[in-house]
């Protein structure tokens, strides 16, 4: 077999299309990965023999109407080149963004006699709605756009029941197959002599203003416009506020790779505090397990558009031990997270730095919480087969 996965994002930073490739390649297909190299691949991608990575340009500074069209059709054309070249069995493009991917992996498709499977994420609508300015206008022609392409599709997957179920009525799109999020194999790797080694090192290396015993609050992000970071900004100066001499010191530690991360550094480099440290960091995808088991409470920070898109980071977190204190701001689709059990929510910067005060003062309940994380039973290639195999395989010799 021979299958073309494309992601128009960053692969560095598009772990579900990075697990697919390797799902099919450990299957024995031979994998073109597609899409944009701004951060390193982790070396089970890059370094396998059945995966030959297909590289996009950077993406350039966006300009008038006349450029961005130009761009768009030099990326369609190009995409299809690779995609023809690769003379796939099926093709995997991931939604959004649907255009040009969809455009050109249905050209290619037909061309080649190839099956053609959709893996939504999210709306594109969902997600501009997010933007400051809102939507607007873009956001119906953006909807219509994924309307029409997602009806070229033999298949499609969804990453929660909540998108699924959303589908029908917002783009037409009928018997989505649901394969959620799991985390990767390697959660399962570190031991914990090599965890308390990292932390070490890691803690040793961010110039704290205070040693252990601390509380260290893990937010994994991508820096995009679903991720508010600015409450984890704002929750500093009220935990230092509320954090007497006796009660642990807190790190706020956001990791990941993205455009908003320079302008969070600049903001919380005037952030003179004496007992809270925030902090960015990024490590790669061999690495991120052990930064996960590493900390005692993960943050998730996810704004979810339409209430459509559960966050893998939650699964990660979950994967590695680490309760999960979890933003609610609005419509949230199935959660992972059982308050009082395996984590808690929180809606806003006041609360988020409540949870984190009871945390770092009773150990106890954290324990409590920690000890009610049952990590996830299946791995992402685990529940492949059975769940996300059929959609893609299904009609491929």
């Amino acid at each position: 077999m021979r299958i073309a996965v494309v992601a128009l994002g960053d692969l560095g930073r598009s772990p579900r299309m990075l697990y697919h490739a390797l799902c099919l390649a450990d299957a024995d297909a031979e994998v073109t990965l597609v899409g944009r190299l701004e951060t390193a691949l982790p070396s089970e991608v890059g370094g396998h023999a059945r995966i030959r990575v297909e590289p996009l340009p950077a993406r350039p500074p966006r300009g008038g109407i006349g450029r961005e069209a130009g761009r768009w059709l030099a990326e369609t054309a190009r995409l299809t080149g690779i995609v023809v070249r690769a003379r796939p069995d099926a093709v995997l493009v991931q939604a959004p963004p649907l255009f040009p991917a969809a455009f050109s992996g249905i050209l290619a498709a037909r061309l080649c006699g190839a099956r053609f499977v959709v893996d939504w994420h999210n709306l594109g609508d969902g997600l501009l709605s997010l933007r400051p300015r809102g939507a607007g206008a873009p956001a119906a022609f953006l909807a219509a756009l994924e309307r029409t392409l997602g009806r070229g599709a033999d298949a499609h997957l969804a990453v929660s029941s909540e998108l699924a179920a959303a589908l029908p009525a917002r783009r037409d799109v009928f018997g989505a197959r649901v394969f959620r999020d799991r985390p990767h194999e390697r959660f399962r790797a570190p031991s914990a002599g090599a965890v308390t080694a990292f932390r070490a090192e890691l803690l040793s290396s961010l110039g704290l203003p205070f040693g252990e015993p601390l509380l260290f609050a893990l937010s994994p992000t991508s820096w995009g416009l679903d991720e508010d970071l600015p409450q984890l900004l704002a929750a500093a100066p009220l935990l230092e506020a509320a954090l007497s001499a006796t009660v642990r010191p807190v790190l706020l530690l956001a990791s990941g790779e993205g455009e908003g991360r320079s302008s969070f550094e600049a903001r919380s480099s005037r952030c003179s505090l004496a007992r809270v440290a925030v902090r960015t960091l990024f490590v790669p995808g061999e690495a991120y397990p052990l930064l996960v088991r590493s900390a005692d409470v993960g943050i998730s920070l996810h704004r979810p558009a339409l209430g459509l898109d559960p966050p893998m980071k939650v699964a990660d977190l979950l994967a590695g031990g680490a309760p999960v204190l979890e933003l609610r701001d609005g419509p949230a689709p199935a959660s992972l997270v059982v308050s009082g059990t395996n984590g808690e929510v929180f809606f806003d910067a006041a609360s988020l730095a409540a949870e984190l005060v009871r945390l770092a003062s009773d150990p106890a309940a954290l324990g409590r919480l920690r000890a009610g994380v049952v990590r996830e039973g299946e791995t992402f290639c685990e529940a492949w087969a059975a769940e996300a195999g059929p959609a893609l395989l299904g009609g491929v010799r």
